[in-house]
């Protein structure tokens, strides 16, 4: 699996802008995994409204061109020349990024059926009415995907799948943030399933 750091993220790692679609970076069989911890706005558009991440390279006042429309996503990682791509978001109103319907996740724990398939991903830190909570220097979503991503989301060691995570960061989230923060999860596309690591045990 590549991990990649995207600051700013047309200049490391083009294959992330949607005016592009190839890039050097990948392998067909890749797990691409995108955390983004930063600035969330939402801007009115014509047909409503629109969040987008913000980038430290980015216009607030011109969002629209150097910002990254949240809605892009599931195009970016279907054009995206990989097998498994999986976004985490931790950023104001990050659930702009999930507002279309979304394939359920399956619970099976056959691996190799899981990951048999393509699929994009994502996890957001919250819904898109909701602000990020911070403690501690970073936002309480990034603490549990990191401890997630460690191991406790895996107690059993029979596999680190985005479902497990995801699970792992929503009760714990919503329980820290007393309920005003509830992460959100979903398949944009495909039918398969992001794996970190395989069983340990």
């Amino acid at each position: 699996m590549r991990w990649l750091i995207l600051a700013p993220w047309r200049e490391r790692c083009p294959g992330l802008d949607s005016r592009r679609t190839r890039s050097p970076c990948w392998k067909t069989q890749d797990r691409l995994f995108v955390f983004f911890a930063g600035h969330g706005e939402v801007r009115t558009i014509k047909s409503g409204q629109e969040g987008y991440l913000v980038p430290f390279d980015a216009d607030p006042a011109n969002l629209p061109l150097t910002g990254l429309p949240m809605a892009e996503l599931a195009q970016i990682g279907r054009r995206l020349p990989v097998k498994h791509v999986l976004f985490a978001l931790d950023n104001c109103f990050s659930g702009y990024a999930k507002r279309r319907d979304v394939v359920a996740s399956s619970e099976t724990s056959d691996l190799a059926a899981l990951t048999s398939e393509p699929v994009v991903q994502i996890l957001t830190a919250g819904t898109e009415g909701q602000r990020a909570i911070e403690d501690g220097g970073h936002g309480i979503f990034t603490k549990h995907l990191l401890k997630g991503l460690e191991g406790w989301a895996d107690p059993e060691g029979s596999g680190l799948t985005a479902l497990k995570l995801a699970t792992y960061v929503q009760e714990r989230v919503i329980r820290d943030s007393a309920s005003r923060q509830t992460p959100q999860y979903g398949k944009l596309e495909g039918e398969g399933e992001f794996v970190f690591r395989p069983p340990t045990r």
